[in-house]
């Protein structure tokens, strides 16, 4: 779960949950631009946008990565543990 917080905080991770099979365009590939591909582990995956979202300086769980984490099978309880110092409430 760390691992996924980290790369979350990475330059450059996009800030929603990417789903498997996703590829990256072809003028991605031609111009060298890294593949952002999703983290085996789809509970993960939410994790790392989440993450993502959070490295980008906002204070609150946006309210689409909260319901994506709950599909995943995360509870608003779990979140708070792992992100202890942030709000987590659904986002306008």
């Amino acid at each position: 779960m760390a691992a996924a917080i980290a790369i979350g905080r990475m330059p450059g991770e996009p800030a929603v949950v990417l789903r498997a099979g996703q590829r990256p365009l072809l003028l991605a590939l031609l111009f060298g631009r890294r593949r952002h591909g999703p983290l085996a582990d789809p509970r993960l995956e939410v994790i790392r946008a989440i993450s993502a979202a959070l490295s980008r300086g906002v204070d609150t769980i946006r309210a689409d990565l909260i319901t994506d984490a709950a599909r995943a099978g995360w509870s608003r309880n779990d979140l708070v543990s792992m992100f202890p110092a942030l709000s987590v409430r659904s986002a306008s």
